[in-house]
């Protein structure tokens, strides 16, 4: 059964070195007052307070300035062959990484700066030293062929979206073969309309960079910028809040397809 929440809070309090016991503290009241959905905080608080752990009572997180002394608490995550012949070990490596890189990117770009330094966290630069590279598995993927959408399978379920801002949202996950955040960090002047190929996307993801032609998503988009509320805003989020603008975090684009798949189900049912 999944640690809760709770759980994992009264455990800041088991970190061996005070210091570090009241910066993971604040890191969750940051995470908690940013609006961090509970999972979120989980998942980051298990990691950090496992990591405070690893460091001991001798070594606090001003110190962590050289990559191997992030990589040495990574590598504890490494099992033999003979346990994990699939190396899926490697997912929980990268997972620890990827929490560990958010809470430095909290700690240098925002606990350690004044608040009229402060900007916004989409543009939180990663320390040197945690800039480390995701570890590369050769397991074929675990999706099979029938769980891989097709072009024609995304329009045929976005039909049945009635948010404009959704359906660009929907079709733009197909285009880019992007994340949540990957969607909800496009500004309207990452997108560039052009008349002779219809449009382009400069991306960069963890599988590589450049710019992408938008196809099935490219109706959607044109017509979303069009009646974006802050179309003359170039910084605006592509996908914002449409009362004010401000940025959603990426986990609205779960709430986008649950509630999509709940509107499909029903009409199913009624049509039966």
């Amino acid at each position: 059964m999944p640690t809760k929440l709770t759980t994992t809070i009264s455990k800041i309090a088991c970190i061996p070195n005070s210091v570090n016991s009241e910066l993971v503290n604040y890191f969750y009241e940051y995470m908690k007052n940013d609006g961090a959905s509970e999972r979120h905080q989980n998942n980051d608080l298990k990691v950090v307070i496992a990591y405070a752990k690893f460091l001991g009572p001798d070594i606090i997180f001003y110190d962590i300035q050289k990559k191997e002394q992030i990589i040495s608490f990574l590598d504890t995550k490494i099992k033999n062959a003979e346990i994990d012949p699939d190396k899926k070990w490697i997912t929980t490596w990268n997972h620890n990484l990827h929490r560990i890189k958010h809470f430095f990117r909290w700690f240098y770009n925002h606990r350690c700066k004044r608040e009229e330094e402060r900007i916004e966290q989409s543009e939180w630069e990663t320390p040197s030293f945690a800039r480390i590279k995701e570890k590369r598995t050769k397991r074929l993927s675990p999706y099979s062929e029938t769980e891989l959408w097709e072009h024609d399978e995304i329009l045929s379920i976005v039909k049945y979206e009635p948010c404009l801002c959704n359906k660009a949202a929907l079709t733009l996950f197909w285009d880019l073969d992007a994340r949540n955040h990957e969607i909800t960090l496009l500004k309207i002047k990452h997108i560039r309309l052009l008349e002779r190929y219809g449009g382009e996307i400069p991306h960069e993801s963890k599988t590589g960079t450049g710019p992408i032609l938008p196809t099935c998503s490219f109706p959607y988009v044109r017509d979303w910028l069009n009646k974006h509320p802050f179309k003359n805003s170039p910084d605006a989020r592509l996908v914002c809040n449409l009362h004010n603008g401000s940025p959603v975090r990426p986990e609205v684009m779960w709430t986008i397809m649950k509630q999509l798949r709940s509107r499909i189900i029903r009409m199913l049912e009624n049509a039966s």
